[in-house]
C-alpha cells in the first residue's frame, strides 16, 4: 500500500525550487528546496507530488523532478493556481524535469497523464510523458469543466516536453480552450491506427480561444491513417495561434487538418511531409476557415494531395499559402492543390513547384458559384491545363481554349497563304482571333487555326 511520512534530515539545499523529488529504490523522496530537509517519502509518486503541491498552497512554486522513472496511478490534475479576472494569477505550478531521462508513465487504464482545468497557470519543462497504447486517456490534456471558467489553461509555458503513446481515440496532446500560452520544443508521437498527435480545439459556447505560440513543435504519427495536428473551432473561433518551424512528418497519415471556425492562425517555415494530405481544410456550414497563413515546404506521396480544400462549403476563404511543393510522384488523382471552394474572398496561392510534370497538379472547380483562387506558380516546367488543337473560324471568331485559368501563353497559326492571323483578345473562356489579307488588311478567309494555350509559371 502507498504510504508517506515526514522526516527532517537536512542535506544539500536547492535554492530556487520549492521541492525536489527523486526516486530511491521503490520510494520517492521530496526535499524542501529552501532548507534541504526531506519533507516527504512514499511509494506512490503522485501522493508525494500532491503533498508538495498542498504545502506550496496558492503561492505556487516549482517542483523539480530528478532523472528517473515516475509511475502514475492516476492523472496529475491541476485546477489552480488560476487566473483571476481583472488581476494577476495568484501563483504558478511548475514541474521541471532534467530532460527526457525524467520519465512519467501512466500505469492506470483510461486515465489522462496530466489534466489542466479552470484557467490554471502552469510551467512544465524537460520531461517525457509515456501513455499506454491500449485503453488510455489523453497524454497532456485540458478540458472545459472548470468551476470558474471553461478555459483549460492560460498564461502557461511548456518547454522540452515529449508526450508519447495513447490509444486510437486519445491524443498525446489534447488542448481544449487554451489561451495566451507558449510552447517551446514540444514533441507529440502517436503510433496507433487513426491516431492524432495533437488536438487544439475551442468548444466554448461563448468565448474565442487561442493566442498561443508554438516554437519548433514536432508531431509524428507512425500508425496508418489519422492526422498529426488537428485544429478546430466547434462553436466559437480558435484563432491567432502561431506555429514557427513546425515539423509535421508522417509516413502514413494526414499532416494538418483545420475544421470549423479556425481563423488568423499562422504557420511560419513549416515542414509538412505526409503520405496522405498535407493540409486538409474541412469547412463546416456557417463556420469560417479564413485569414490563415502558411509558408514552408510540403511533400506528399504518389496519388495524394498537398493542399486539399475540396469540401464545397462556403466557409473557406482568403487564406494565404506560400509553399515550396514537392511531389514524390505524379499519378491519377495526385494533386499539389485541390480547391473546390473558391468563394469570395479568394484563397491566395504562391507555389514553387518541384516537379517536371505539366498535368494533374491543380484541380480547382470554377463555375457560377465559384471564383478562381489567386494563383502564382514558380517552376521551370509548370503549366496548368495546357491545351491546343485545330479550329476553323472566320475573322474575329473565337476559340474555346478549355484552360483552367486565363492563359498567359498563346500561339495561333493560320493555314492560308498571304493572310495574317493574330490573337486580339484572351479571357477565361475564349481566344479571339483576327484574320486579315496581307495585301490590303481586309477580312481574310475562313480557315483552320492551329493553336496552343496554357497558364505557365513566371
Amino acid at each position: 500500500m502507498p504510504f508517506s511520512k515526514s522526516t527532517s534530515t537536512t542535506t544539500n539545499p536547492q535554492i530556487g525550487y520549492s521541492y525536489v523529488i527523486f526516486p530511491v529504490g521503490s520510494y520517492y523522496k521530496a526535499k524542501n528546496g529552501l532548507s534541504g530537509a526531506i519533507s516527504y517519502i512514499g511509494t506512490d509518486f503522485l501522493t508525494v507530488l500532491n503533498q508538495c503541491r498542498t504545502a506550496m498552497g496558492s503561492a505556487g512554486g516549482i517542483i523539480k523532478l530528478k532523472t528517473g522513472a515516475y509511475s502514475l496511478i492516476d492523472e496529475i490534475l491541476v485546477t489552480s493556481p488560476a487566473i483571476v479576472d481583472g488581476g494577476d494569477p495568484v501563483g504558478k505550478l511548475g514541474i521541471w524535469g532534467e530532460g527526457f531521462g525524467t520519465i512519467l508513465t501512466q500505469a492506470t487504464a483510461a486515465k489522462n497523464g496530466i489534466t489542466l482545468r479552470n484557467r490554471c497557470q502552469v510551467d512544465f519543462r524537460d520531461f517525457k510523458l509515456v501513455m499506454p497504447t491500449v485503453n488510455s486517456g489523453h497524454g497532456l490534456a485540458s478540458d472545459n469543466t472548470g468551476v470558474g471558467s471553461d478555459c483549460g489553461f492560460q498564461s502557461s509555458y511548456f518547454e522540452n516536453v515529449y508526450v508519447k503513446g495513447c490509444d486510437v481515440t486519445h491524443s498525446p496532446w489534447y488542448l481544449v480552450n487554451p489561451f495566451w500560452s507558449k510552447f517551446n520544443n514540444i514533441w507529440g508521437r502517436h503510433d496507433t491506427l487513426h491516431g492524432i498527435a495533437c488536438v487544439i480545439i475551442n468548444d466554448s459556447a461563448t468565448i474565442n480561444y487561442g493566442n498561443c505560440t508554438f516554437n519548433n513543435p514536432v508531431f509524428y504519427a507512425g500508425g496508418s491513417s489519422g492526422t498529426l495536428l488537428w485544429i478546430e473551432g466547434v462553436n466559437h473561433i480558435m484563432n491567432l495561434n502561431t506555429f514557427e518551424n513546425a515539423s509535421l512528418a508522417t509516413p502514413s497519415a494526414n499532416a494538418l487538418c483545420l475544421k470549423g471556425d479556425v481563423t488568423h492562425n499562422k504557420f511560419v517555415n513549416a515542414d509538412i511531409e505526409a503520405a496522405e494530405k498535407g493540409i486538409l481544410f474541412t469547412p463546416v456550414a456557417g463556420k469560417y476557415l479564413r485569414g490563415n497563413k502558411f509558408d514552408g515546404y510540403i511533400q506528399v506521396q504518389s496519388g495524394k494531395t498537398g493542399i486539399d480544400i475540396s469540401s464545397a462549403q462556403s466557409g473557406a476563404g482568403m487564406n494565404e499559402f506560400v509553399f515550396s511543393a514537392h511531389m514524390v510522384a505524379i499519378g491519377a488523382g495526385n494533386y499539389i492543390l485541390r480547391d473546390h471552394i473558391g468563394w469570395q474572398p479568394r484563397n491566395v496561392y504562391n507555389l514553387f513547384f518541384d516537379t517536371d510534370v505539366a498535368t494533374n497538379i491543380i484541380d480547382i472547380a470554377v463555375g457560377t458559384a465559384y471564383s478562381a483562387p489567386l494563383l502564382k506558380l514558380h517552376s521551370a516546367n509548370s503549366c496548368i491545363s495546357p491545351n491546343g488543337g485545330v479550329t476553323s473560324i472566320s475573322d474575329g471568331g473565337t476559340i474555346a481554349h478549355g484552360c483552367l485559368f486565363t492563359p498567359n501563353r498563346v500561339s495561333v497559326i493560320g493555314s492560308v497563304a498571304n493572310e495574317i492571323v493574330a490573337l486580339t483578345a484572351v479571357d477565361g473562356t475564349n481566344l479571339t482571333v483576327a484574320i486579315k489579307k496581307r495585301v490590303d488588311g481586309s477580312a481574310g478567309t475562313a480557315q483552320n487555326i492551329y493553336w496552343k494555350a496554357g497558364y505557365y509559371s513566371e
